[in-house]
């Protein structure tokens, strides 16, 4: 359904077959209609477990993917047009510079809308547990307005003003691959399967264009996010307190191309 307005009628059929498809995996390991890979040890877990144990896990499942598309129902009542942009959309910025080196960023996004009506894109993140946390954003547009040598003297005013940088992150990857024109504002918000609810639908992390007219009117945004990138990535580079215990470990660790410690 991808470039297509989601209506009633198709939220309730997907709903009707995705339902089908959980309860018959859950008594065969199968699915009909749809392809997903690797599920050969999810069934064997479930497929052991006791029968009460296996009864309550079906019903939490339905339980909790209904009020999945309840919730796409509900909305649909308060914006009438939601255009379904893409789903699972990898999304990679291939020239971030950093320190005379250009860094490779890549994302996953989980679904991407536009509400038409609004001129409004939205970002929305799934989550399976119950808890998560959004960036505050007062906090987070302030560190945008500091410097970035003013920035990397304060390793611990950056995480506690940023808390998560999914979201922001999500929003700089969509905003350096697609073309902006016409687009007033971009929300994002997490969906949060394990509470059976949207976390920030009202109050996520949103950004506005400051020039509907142009691709660039979300420049402000783009420059301030790359300052903060920057300012993470030399926190990791040349951080104020590192011990580093260099050895053949550096080959598996994920910050060895950063750290100025790690062995040759």
């Amino acid at each position: 359904h991808r470039g297509e307005f989601i209506t009633k009628k198709m939220v309730e059929s997907v709903k009707k077959k995705v339902l089908f498809e959980a309860k018959n995996f859950i008594k065969s390991g199968r699915f009909r209609e749809f392809e997903i890979g690797e599920m050969e040890d999810v069934y064997k877990y479930i497929k052991n477990l006791e029968p009460i144990k296996k009864e309550m896990l079906e019903k939490v499942i339905q339980f909790r993917l209904e009020a999945l598309f309840d919730f796409f129902l509900k909305d649909l009542k308060k914006n009438k047009k939601i255009k379904l942009i893409d789903v699972e959309k990898g999304m990679t910025v291939d020239n971030f510079k950093f320190n005379d080196r250009k860094i490779k960023l890549y994302g996953q996004i989980d679904r991407i809308e536009k509400l038409e009506e609004k001129e409004i894109v939205r970002i929305i993140d799934f989550k399976t547990g119950s808890y998560a946390k959004l960036p505050p954003y007062t906090k987070f547009f302030k560190l945008m307005e500091k410097d970035k040598e003013e920035l990397s003297q304060c390793v611990e005013v950056l995480k506690k003003s940023i808390n998560s940088i999914q979201l922001p992150f999500y929003i700089y990857l969509y905003l350096k691959n697609k073309r902006n024109k016409g687009v007033s504002e971009i929300h994002s918000f997490l969906y949060l399967i394990g509470s059976s609810g949207a976390q920030g639908i009202d109050k996520g992390f949103n950004v506005k264009s400051e020039s509907l007219a142009s691709d660039n009117g979300f420049d402000r945004f783009l420059d301030g996010f790359e300052l903060i990138l920057s300012s993470i990535f030399q926190s990791i580079y040349q951080p104020p307190i590192f011990a580093a215990t260099p050895g053949d470990g550096c080959n598996y660790c994920n910050y060895r191309h950063f750290c100025s410690f790690r062995k040759n």
